[in-house]
């Protein structure tokens, strides 16, 4: 049940499974992976949404259980926390990074209490973009800086310089979103 996917600048596709517990590296073949990661990765409590670094190849992990942003270094299989509770993180459950390096968190909160932080790419916060979503799932970034954000309840919401609402709701019975993409 894979969570989040990343992709390095060569090819090498990860993934978070909240149900292993775990990170895996995969090679970017269209064949199935084999059952053990091809990639040791270390051990994540409830790792949801993951974004690459090609700055400094690394990976940003939502670490959901653990009110935490955690970076993993990949040269060296080390994991630190890059963000932490103190910092604003409340169950996230994504993490993004846009092409000035800025790390965006999508927390899910408290219903009601779902959140946008906007972080330098040291950490240092810029403060909240958005407040107030309810159950907020999954969120992307598109090439102009406006921000696509996904409810588990059927809500799709944009937030950017120019825009700030609901573009679609999900009518069907027993809608439950979890992720978001763009195509160009």
């Amino acid at each position: 049940l894979p969570a989040g996917v990343a992709v390095s600048s060569t090819g090498l596709v990860f993934d978070s499974e909240p149900t292993n517990a775990a990170i895996r590296g995969l090679t970017a073949s269209v064949t199935p992976p084999s059952a053990p990661p091809i990639v040791t990765l270390p051990f994540f409590n409830s790792p949801l949404g993951i974004v690459f670094d090609g700055i400094e190849n690394d990976l940003f992990i939502a670490d959901y259980a653990n009110n935490a942003v955690e970076k993993l270094d990949l040269a060296d299989n080390v994991t630190s926390t890059f963000l932490a509770a103190g910092d604003g993180v409340a169950n996230p459950v994504s993490v993004l990074e846009d092409t000035n390096e800025n790390i965006y968190v999508l927390n899910q909160g408290t219903p009601g209490n779902g959140s946008i932080q906007e972080f330098d790419y040291y950490g240092n916060a810029y403060g909240s973009i958005v407040s107030g979503l309810t159950q907020p799932t999954a969120f992307t970034m598109d090439g102009n800086g406006v921000l696509f954000v996904t409810e588990q309840s059927s809500n799709i919401f944009a937030f950017g310089s120019s825009v700030s609402n609901i573009i679609a709701t999900i009518t069907n019975a027993n809608v439950s979103l979890q992720g978001i993409a763009i195509f160009d």
